[in-house]
Parts: structure tokens; C-alpha cells; sequence
């Protein structure tokens, strides 16, 4: 059984890796979006590009709309 989290950035890392991002990239993803680092060009410094930047960035989006 899975254990309730409660750090919303824990789940965003968990969803940006079922996304298919290596599990490290996914944390330090998680941990900068938590502090409002991460915008389309950090994404692309991440080396995102075309369909799998648009989801990532997507997931980003939903992730800051949830948690204003």
C-alpha cells in the first residue's frame, strides 16, 4: 500500500516520471517548480523539445494552477 504524501512536489515528481523523465531529472524538476523556477525555457535547458515538452510543460502548468 502506497503512503498519503502531503508534499504536493513529491507527486509532481511521481507524475513527471510515469511521464516517462528519469527519476533524478523528475526530482530536481519537482523540487525547482516548487520554488516557481520552472518556466518553457528551463524546459528546454532540461532538453525538452516538441510533443515530450508540451506534456512536461502541461504537467507543470496543472501542477502550479493546483497549487497557487
Amino acid at each position: 500500500m502506497k503512503e498519503n504524501t502531503s508534499d504536493p512536489r513529491e507527486l509532481l515528481a511521481e507524475e513527471l516520471y510515469n511521464a516517462g523523465i528519469d527519476g533524478q531529472k523528475a526530482f530536481f524538476i519537482a523540487l525547482d517548480a516548487g520554488r516557481n523556477l520552472v518556466d518553457k525555457e528551463y524546459l528546454k535547458d532540461c532538453g525538452f523539445k516538441g510533443k515530450h515538452l508540451k506534456a512536461v510543460e502541461n504537467i507543470i502548468k496543472e501542477f502550479y494552477w493546483e497549487n497557487q
